[in-house]
């Protein structure tokens, strides 16, 4: 019937649906004020209209009491049959009598809205919900997945919303990304500038925020959005990111031009966290187009897979078909740590299968500092950076030849030829078998009697002879780093064959790196892995890239610097060298290091590049010396073999896994056989490095062991 609304339709209601399709169940009408049917028809007849048609439930009259006055009118006179509206009546009741309603129960509604809304089931039908309605419409050539690589230039460029957004946060854990945002309708002089920026870009990724619903007002698309688009896809490989309804392409008609186009539907912050992953392959874009916007796309359309990219993806751990619940007992250990003052604060993170199943962070900068810790901060993660970067750059300099695990120091380093450790080996350099002293604190020849810093090696303002920082306002003589050198060189060598942990065998390790490759060290890392993995925030001299405000603040040092360290590495010998050495000086956050240490289980392969040959990260990460009562690896700890002595990581780890821990309170495993990463980052040692509960309470341990108590439900 023209202009009827199916509410009205009794040939749909009643013949089509309860007579020809059978359905019994219960009939809801649509709202019945809203004005496709409201502004036609008036309140009572509408209502009467809609039983005649066959409905059992009326939405939202506008006028109740007249509506039931109609009703009973209607019935008297014959127009409604009553048998019918005794019907829906009857159906109603019984539904009532199957909810349980005649039991009265009274409902426990203590934290109702924490438990509807908090629970891992919730979480996880949500995110599948969001996430399978993702949509790829284009992706010309396999643009997506982008790849994080040196050559890639790529920039995103926000329009209606704000930088730094979730969408352009989630984009920045995958690649190094310069972020620029635009008004809807910006003025010409600031668009022309924006266009000529990006331009100079391989890569753009265009997101579109804040649109409406409302066809009237053109879905919030403006012209200056569509030129936007025609300009970056003639000049860039372009990628458009909607987050708004289907209709909104009718209205973006130079979308269709873009490398690939993605289809996010709402402007929240689950569809915006996702896409991102799918815009590097860590997810996939299942969804299909729910309607037929224009001409150019239909309903049911969607392509439905990328190309696999082996990046780490965010999930919930129900993806695996893990109890949620269970890692809860992590939030427990972490917020009893905090309580006890074992640490202020900290990040926890595990990845299971290449999916990050739990990532989050605890407390405040630090007892004082009620600043919240997010999951952006960085940490001065201490040893871990031997891992991270002394082991890393040895292993790329084994893999090309450069280095021989059974050759002597003496080969590498002229300055070791004529030293007494000229005949140790590498391996046991690398195993903490070269009979190498533990630690020295260098620092304090550098103090007065009074434990102030000498004048004649410091200054409070960095000048030309004194500007190696080593804290805020405080720069260590140039030259005083290769006297240092110097004196590890010149150090004892005892007990050549038995274990004992050095920090200089890590040290000398940076040398040998640095003379081979005519590097840095932080260069080599950074250029050969940490910028084409996308790892941003793992870094040495995290001032020299982030805000002060960003880093999570270690000890407050009275003895040496007499201040709160703060983005300078704790390890006093590390800060001397200008905060870049083999033993200490990375800052990272827990997603970072995950990824670092992601590629490391997939062997040396991460997004697709091989960074390192499977049988050099085999190499280095099993238990070199088999048998022995040595349990490292080349560089990378193990789970202890010594039955009588504490383990550095969970019972219940594999034989095979490797990692290692940080005396700031860190720590980063791997443990190939469960496919695991577990990161745990924090500054125990804040205020004091005399506290040592993390240990003492086997924080770190206890969490991991959580783990893998929930892997084996």
């Amino acid at each position: 019937t023209t202009d009827l609304p199916s509410t009205l339709s009794r040939p749909i209601v009643t013949d089509l649906l309860k007579t020809k399709m059978g359905f019994n169940g219960l009939v809801f009408t649509d709202a019945l004020n809203m004005k496709g049917v409201a502004s036609k028809y008036k309140s009572g007849s509408l209502e009467v209209l809609t039983l005649k048609a066959g409905s059992d439930i009326l939405l939202m009259s506008e006028n109740v009491p007249v509506t039931i006055d109609s009703i009973e009118q209607a019935m008297l006179s014959g127009y409604l049959d009553s048998a019918e509206v005794y019907a829906s009546v009857s159906k109603i009741l019984q539904l009532k009598y199957w909810c349980g309603i005649t039991k009265n129960k009274t409902l426990d509604t203590t934290d109702l809205i924490a438990k509807l809304n908090n629970s891992s089931e919730l979480k996880w039908l949500t995110y599948q919900l969001f996430g399978n309605a993702i949509t790829l419409l284009k992706n010309k050539s396999n643009t997506l997945p982008l790849k994080s690589v040196n050559e890639n230039k790529i920039a995103s460029l926000v329009i209606n919303d704000t930088i730094f957004n979730v969408f352009q946060n989630a984009l920045s854990d995958y690649a190094f990304i310069d972020l620029f945002r635009m008004d809807k309708e910006p003025t010409v002089q600031s668009f022309d500038l924006l266009m000529e920026q990006l331009s100079k870009y391989k890569t753009v990724i265009l997101s579109i925020h804040n649109t409406t619903t409302k066809a009237t007002l053109n879905y919030g698309i403006t012209p200056q959005m569509n030129k936007a688009i025609e300009l970056l896809s003639s000049k860039t490989k372009l990628i458009v990111v909607v987050f708004g309804n289907a209709y909104t392409l009718n209205k973006l008609p130079a979308a269709h031009d873009a490398d690939a186009l993605v289809l996010g539907y709402e402007d929240t912050y689950l569809p915006c966290f996702i896409s991102a992953q799918v815009v590097f392959g860590a997810k996939q874009p299942p969804g299909t187009l729910p309607v037929t916007p224009d001409s150019s796309y239909t309903l049911g359309e969607g392509l439905k897979k990328l190309n696999s990219s082996n990046v780490l993806s965010y999930t919930l751990p129900e993806n695996y078909k893990i109890d949620g619940n269970k890692l809860d007992q992590i939030d427990t250990i972490a917020l009893k740590a905090i309580a006890d003052k074992a640490t202020p604060g900290c990040q926890v993170l595990v990845a299971y299968r290449g999916g990050v199943i739990y990532n989050k962070s605890f407390g405040t900068y630090t007892y004082t500092d009620s600043t919240k810790v997010t999951n952006d901060n960085l940490y001065d993660i201490a040893s871990v950076t031997k891992i991270a970067s002394t082991a890393l750059a040895t292993m790329f300099l084994y893999d090309k030849g450069d280095i021989d695990l059974n050759k002597k120091l003496g080969k590498y380093l002229p300055e070791l030829k004529r030293s007494n450790k000229k005949d140790i080996l590498l391996r046991d350099v690398l195993t903490h078998q070269a009979g190498l002293i533990a630690y020295t604190p260098f620092y304090k020849e550098t103090l007065t009697d009074s434990n102030f810093c000498r004048k004649n090696i410091y200054s409070r303002v960095a000048n030309d002879t004194m500007n190696v920082s080593v804290a805020d306002s405080l720069y260590i003589a140039n030259e005083y780093p290769a006297y240092l050198w110097k004196q590890i060189v010149q150090s004892e060598v005892k007990d050549t064959g038995n274990y004992l942990y050095s920090d200089f065998g890590a040290i000398i390790m940076q040398h040998i790196i640095e003379n081979i490759a005519e590097e840095k060290i932080d260069s080599l890392v950074f250029n050969a892995f940490y910028k084409p993995m996308g790892i941003q925030k793992l870094t040495f001299n995290p001032l020299n890239r982030f805000n002060k405000n960003e880093i999570i603040p270690t000890e407050y040092d009275s003895v040496f610097r007499k201040q709160l360290v703060q983005g300078h590495v704790h390890d006093p010998t590390a800060a001397m060298f200008g905060g870049i050495s083999g033993n200490a000086g990375l800052f990272s956050n827990a997603k970072a290091l995950a990824v670092l240490m992601e590629m490391f289980l997939q062997k040396g392969n991460y997004g697709g590049h091989q960074y390192l040959k499977k049988e050099t990260v085999e190499l280095f990460t099993r238990q070199y010396y088999e048998g022995s009562k040595n349990r490292r690896g080349l560089l990378f700890d193990k789970p202890e073999t010594d039955q009588l002595k504490t383990s550095p990581c969970a019972a219940s780890a594999s034989a095979f896994t490797f990692g290692h821990q940080g005396f700031t309170g860190t720590c980063a495993w791997v443990d190939p056989e469960n496919e695991l990463v577990y990161i745990f980052l924090s500054n125990r040692l804040n205020p004091t490095a005399a506290n040592n509960k993390l240990a003492q309470q086997n924080i770190r341990t206890d969490i991991m062991q959580v783990v893998y108590k929930a892997l084996s439900k």
